[in-house]
């Protein structure tokens, strides 16, 4: 089985930090509502919404397993806080980037039965 290795993505949201790694969990529970490709779309753009933030923020910690927050108190705390939309945005910025980035791999290694070196078809 394989296994993505990416680094978690720090989100200090509502008093707290969180380390979220950008799981396919994570990214599939988000795309339920908006695919990543518009959110990095709206984050270029400027044009990013308060319940897009609050969608990822809320399925990030609920898909991670490291809170039940719910959407609406999502909203409102990236309304309430200081800098929330700010932290929102940022947060929602490098989970997308982490998300469509490559992981850093193994090497793979690949044996031929009759001993070619492989990809090359060669001895």
């Amino acid at each position: 089985m394989t296994s993505i290795n990416k680094e978690p993505v720090k989100l200090e949201f509502g008093g707290k930090v969180y380390q979220i790694k950008p799981s396919f969990r994570v990214i599939d529970n988000i795309e339920q509502r908006i695919g990543l490709a518009v959110i990095a779309n709206r984050l270029q753009s400027g044009d990013v919404r308060v319940g897009d933030l609050a969608w990822i923020i809320h399925s990030a910690l609920v898909s991670s397993g490291v809170s039940a927050l719910d959407y609406d108190a999502c909203g409102d705390l990236i309304l309430g806080e200081k800098g929330g939309i700010a932290k929102a945005s940022l947060f929602a910025s490098r989970l997308v980037e982490a998300a469509l980035s490559p992981s850093p791999q193994e090497p793979i290694e690949s044996e031929e039965a009759d001993g070619a070196v492989a990809g090359t078809g060669k001895a």
